[in-house]
């Protein structure tokens, strides 16, 4: 049986930001002058994965938001990542390289 992840109202929250965020003017995002909410989340989705090597190898998208961990050693990404390989280099970070 599936869970509804959305506390009341939310829904219409997210939708009212999907449309409202998406303004534009003169071919330029317009941001909108009120004040918009972000809905609560509700579920927080986890994934863990042992590799040898430590390398991780994203074939289509990294989403904001999430957190990555290689070699004992985290990033958080802010922003979105396509087709990349991630690993430590010599300064003990993550670093992005090429697929």
């Amino acid at each position: 049986m599936s869970k509804w992840i959305w506390r009341f109202g939310e829904f219409e929250i997210w939708h009212n930001l999907l449309v409202h965020t998406r303004r534009q003017a003169y071919g330029f995002p317009e941001p909108p002058i009120w004040k918009v909410h972000m809905p609560d989340p509700v579920v927080r989705f986890v994934k863990e994965t042992e590799t040898e090597g430590g390398k991780i190898r994203i074939s289509d998208i990294l989403y904001p938001g999430v957190a990555v961990t290689v070699n004992s050693i985290m990033r958080n990404f802010q922003s979105e990542v396509r087709g990349c390989t991630l690993y430590v280099d010599d300064d003990d970070e993550v670093t992005i390289g090429p697929y």
